[in-house]
């Protein structure tokens, strides 16, 4: 493992805009990924799905919505909280300010308690 470690390049410093133009087209993108992804279900069914399927419509846009709601289940009982521990060890690791807030109250926090012990 440590082999394989040498050879990937460590990650960089970029700033914050950079991020912020992906989080932001990520999140734009959301909306227009809903719209599609309605218009997808539509066509499916009206072009395929119903010559091999004998169902109403509404009935195949439930069991695509309960798809969709397990779907969404999975990932706010198991991924999301795996991500979320992700994305903070990688902020740890990196220039945070938060992390440099607490040193300094770590610090402070530390005289205080020497004072009070002399």
């Amino acid at each position: 493992m440590h082999r394989l470690m040498k050879h990937i390049p460590s990650q960089k410093k970029p700033g914050q805009f950079i991020g912020g133009l992906k989080e932001l087209f990520g999140r734009t993108s959301f909306y227009i990924t809903v719209i599609n992804f309605m218009l997808l279900i539509v066509t499916a069914y009206y072009t395929t799905i119903r010559d091999f399927v004998n169902m109403p419509f509404i009935w195949f846009f439930a069991i695509i919505m309960l798809i969709l709601g397990f779907a969404m289940f999975i990932e706010y009982v198991y991924i999301l909280p795996s991500s979320m521990i992700f994305q903070n060890s990688q902020s740890y690791k990196h220039e945070n300010p938060l992390k440099d807030d607490i040193k300094l109250i770590l610090n402070r926090l530390d005289d205080i308690e020497d004072k009070l012990n002399r």
